[in-house]
């Protein structure tokens, strides 16, 4: 049975609990509180008192500090207060203030020892029902406390970053509504039994997730990142401000893409994934290059085994008990005296004058970057709706049951339910819904698009172009006008007559079908010939056709269809190719008895350049020539398959300037009744041969040059 203690039980209380207290814990004190008849005499100073005493040694560099209220620097002395602080006043606002004023300590009025005994027992993780008996403090003056260590724990924890290895995983830790039940609080999930099924929906998105990590250095840090699974962008905020990037920085973590978007945003150089192996019907984490997650899972049971004794932390305040843990972990190898005078001094040094109701609002959220969706969101279906709106315009139970297939408590449950959660007004005046843009009258913009595509003749890409709208929304406009009277009527106005396309001529479908057959399948010969059995003409016809539209258009190459073929009839181009082989061999023939003879390939060479012919077809002329005319032995010599097959591909090419390579090995191959795969091969072996005699006729003749012999010139033979 509980009943209220008196003053003088709660005064023996709190004796006993500093008699059991360590005496080691005040030797920071000892600055602090005098020592009369070598005791220490607990409760000489308020925490407040020592803090003005504290902020006056560390502003004593400043002539006058500013007002805290309106920041003015028009500040005088005022006295001082019972501690011995100096006071101050403010011309401005005509405020009193003091060295402790708008801090955390600021109305404090219990000793300072007190506060000590408070820190530890927050320290080691002992309840708040606990610790309010062991400091001899009420409840609510125990969660105000609590509070004021948290905000001054948070400034903390400002100088802890993570460099080097860093391990880093995810927690889920379920959401605690501890605290909240009261008869004006709506639940916002029916409450789960032990032993049944959780009935909770997707129970993932109920539970908080707490983001851990760890370095190699012992620095550590969690943080409450939303709900559910993490995101990158969650990820990435809450990482914020706690990483020191250099390039031995390494990111360990599980396999989840998530944190290679923290890996990209922070530029950490390096990201070791986590992989399991599976034993048996196990998986366990696979240790590559004695890289593991082990350290952050060991983070995760020693915070579980921090919040076992609360049996569940009320998630306001889960941030709090975070920063808690984390501070206890990186000061672990701090003793704990000076881990209490490191808290006291961050509480006296932290400035804000914050009410209670703005400190549990500062805690109260239990997610850095706040929820995506409330986790109570209210959930009322439309069948649900209609139930209400038909018991509220005074339809009877019985037949608003019978309407919609259900009972009458299933009636009062919604009734309760939309009552607990206040959306009456919502229910019975739902909200319009507004106007879809399409259905909504063109505006002045959409007119002045109207008027530019149809009026002026603007590409709807022109005009997306100017207006900074994709080529659809431009589309979407011209549409919207178009289905009112208005824009019909000017469409109809603006029209411009269709232009009538022009049918193509004989000519015209001959060269589009013979572009079109041609390729690597078909030669142009076939193309034409089919072209021309298609339209009823003649195959010259269409070859001319298709090569003059090649001409006009400069598709033609120049080393298959030479200049003066083309402006000469076919008894001229004769003419001028007797011409033109004659002149070339008396040229080659005098050349050949010019002392010093030269050489042949270079007599060949230079004819070929000055006659714009390659250098096998100068030597098939000269050949051609000394059989035509016979010259001794080379017309009683019969040349070889090869060099007769590759000298008929080369006349082929003589006579059909345009005809390509592979239409001149069908042709040649006609005409000498083998196969053009035949001619193929023998064109491409002489030609080989003709290339290696040239290579060792060079290098014989830089030999004969070397040596400094006098011999008789002979006359050089052509073969």
């Amino acid at each position: 049975m509980n009943r209220e203690f008196t003053k003088n039980e709660i005064a023996n209380k709190f004796l006993n609990a500093v008699l059991e207290f360590p005496m080691d814990a005040f030797l920071e004190l000892d600055k602090y509180y005098p020592i009369v008849a070598k005791q220490r005499r607990i409760g000489a100073r308020t925490l407040g008192e020592l803090a003005g005493n504290v902020l006056q040694k560390e502003e004593a560099s400043e002539v006058m500090p500013h007002c805290p209220r309106c920041t003015s620097d028009q500040v005088v002395r005022f006295g001082s207060n019972s501690a011995g602080n100096p006071r101050y006043k403010c011309k401005e606002c005509g405020k009193t203030f003091s060295a402790s004023t708008n801090t955390l300590v600021s109305n404090v009025k219990q000793d300072a020892g007190v506060w000590m005994i408070f820190i530890q027992c927050l320290l080691e993780g002992k309840t708040l029902q606990k610790t309010a008996a062991c400091c001899g403090i009420s409840l609510p003056t125990a969660l105000s406390w609590r509070l004021r260590v948290f905000i001054a724990l948070e400034e903390l924890a400002k100088e802890v970053k993570l460099s080097g290895l860093i391990y880093t995983d995810d927690k889920r830790i379920p959401y605690n509504l501890k605290g909240n039940h009261g008869e004006d609080f709506p639940m916002p999930r029916r409450t789960h039994k032990r032993g049944s099924q959780n009935n909770i929906h997707n129970h993932q998105k109920n539970e908080i997730c707490v983001l851990c990590a760890v370095d190699g250095y012992g620095n550590a840090f969690s943080r409450c990142v939303g709900f559910g699974s993490p995101n990158g962008k969650r990820l990435i905020n809450g990482f914020a401000d706690k990483l020191d990037i250099d390039e031995q920085a390494v990111l360990v973590s599980d396999g989840a893409r998530a944190y290679g978007m923290v890996v990209k945003h922070y530029g950490i150089p390096e990201w070791a994934k986590r992989t399991t192996v599976k034993k048996g019907k196990k998986r366990y984490p696979a240790v590559i290059d004695d890289i593991s997650i082990q350290a952050v899972n060991s983070y995760h049971s020693r915070l579980e085994h921090f919040l076992a004794p609360s049996r569940g932390v009320a998630s306001r305040y889960l941030p709090g008990y975070l920063l808690l843990f984390d501070y206890k972990e990186n000061h672990k190898y701090v003793p704990m005296e000076e881990q209490i005078a490191d808290i006291m001094h961050a509480i006296v040094r932290t400035t804000g004058d914050m009410t209670e109701e703005e400190m549990q609002i500062k805690f109260a959220i239990p997610v850095s970057n706040g929820p995506e969706k409330e986790l109570w969101e209210l959930k009322i279906s439309s069948s649900e709706r209609e139930v209400y709106r038909d018991w509220v315009n005074g339809i009877p139970p019985k037949a608003v049951a019978a309407k919609h297939n259900i009972n009458k408590r299933q009636i009062y449950a919604i009734r309760d339910k939309v009552k607990r959660y206040g959306v009456h007004d919502k229910i019975m005046n739902p909200p319009k819904k507004a106007t879809p843009r399409h259905a909504q009258p063109p505006t002045p913009r959409d007119w002045e698009i109207f008027r530019r595509h149809y009026r002026d003749g603007e590409t709807l890409k022109t005009l997306a172009t100017d207006y900074g709208v994709c080529f659809q929304a431009i589309h979407k406009v011209v549409q919207k006008v178009l289905r009112t009277p208005e824009g019909v009527a000017l469409e109809k106005e603006w029209r411009k007559p269709k232009r009538r396309r022009k049918k193509d001529s004989p000519k015209d479908k001959v060269i589009r079908d013979v572009s079109l057959m041609t390729g690597p399948m078909t030669s142009i010969n076939t193309a034409c010939a089919i072209a021309a059995d298609t339209y009823g003409c003649n195959v010259n016809t269409a070859k001319d056709w298709y090569y003059e539209h090649r001409k006009e258009t400069g598709q033609l190459s120049p080393s298959r269809w030479k200049k003066e073929r083309l402006e000469m009839s076919k008894a001229e181009y004769s003419a001028f190719y007797e011409d033109r082989n004659a002149q070339i061999f008396r040229r080659v023939q005098a050349a050949m008895h010019e002392k010093p003879t030269p050489r042949k390939q270079e007599v060949y060479a230079r004819l070929a350049e000055e006659f714009g012919l390659t250098l096998n077809r100068v030597e098939h002329i000269v050949s051609m020539m000394k059989k035509t005319l016979g010259d001794g032995d080379s017309s009683a010599r019969k040349p070889s398959s090869a060099e007769a097959d590759y000298y008929a591909v080369l006349t082929e090419m003589e006579r059909n300037p345009h005809m390509r390579k592979a239409d001149c090995f069908a042709s040649a191959a006609k005409r000498k009744g083998v196969s053009s795969h035949t001619i193929k091969v023998h064109y491409y072996k002489y030609a080989k041969r003709l290339t290696l005699r040239r290579q060792v006729e060079e290098q014989g003749q830089e030999q004969a040059q070397s040596v400094e012999v006098d011999q008789p010139t002979h006359r050089c033979r052509l073969y």
